[in-house]
């Protein structure tokens, strides 16, 4: 349920995970923000809103390969040279969200 101060669906972590998306960046990036529900971070090239992407997210021991990412969102940070925040949902069946989410809470668990 959206948490009524933030109006998010997922809870937040701020934690070590890396995002493999090819289409966004030639090297891994690591994320902001990130929720059972997806992530954001910054990159150098703009994508357009509800453009979707293959990724593969890295956590603890587990890879989730041939993820979809969906942008949800666009915010322009106003730098030199232009870097945009994106915010990314995956697209993942419950039981693999599920997954996800115990690998997050663990480690958080972990680094507490």
């Amino acid at each position: 349920m959206a948490d009524e101060k933030t109006k998010r669906s997922f809870e937040r972590f701020t934690l070590p995970v890396i995002i493999e998306v090819p289409a966004l960046s030639d090297v891994p990036l690591v994320p902001e923000d990130v929720s059972t529900g997806g992530f954001s971070f910054i990159v150098d090239n703009r994508p357009e809103e509800n453009d979707d992407f293959d990724c593969t997210v890295m956590i603890l021991n587990q890879t989730f390969e041939e993820c979809r990412a969906l942008v949800k969102w666009i915010k322009n940070n106003l730098t030199e040279p232009g870097t945009w925040t994106i915010g990314l949902a995956f697209q993942m069946s419950g039981r693999e969200r599920e997954h996800f989410e115990t690998l997050l809470e663990k480690l958080l668990g972990d680094i507490s």
